[in-house]
């Protein structure tokens, strides 16, 4: 199963956001990306799941249109 790149916001009011992939080459960006905070791992499968926070929603989806153009 191939999902990509997935976005999603912890809890609405709070900018922090949880990126999830299953593609190394986003995982390898992410890992180096400042805030970036890897805090799940796929045990029998690629899939990286990172913690990260921003100051606003525009930013976060800034961020995910940079990720996805670097696929």
């Amino acid at each position: 199963m191939n999902s990509g790149l997935v976005m999603w916001q912890e809890m609405e009011g709070k900018f922090v956001f949880r990126f999830q992939t299953d593609e190394k080459n986003v995982h390898r960006n992410m890992a180096m990306m400042k805030g970036f905070k890897m805090v799940g791992k796929g045990m029998n499968c690629d899939l990286w799941i990172y913690r990260v926070e921003f100051s606003s929603v525009e930013n976060a989806k800034k961020t995910l249109e940079i990720l996805v153009s670097k696929r």
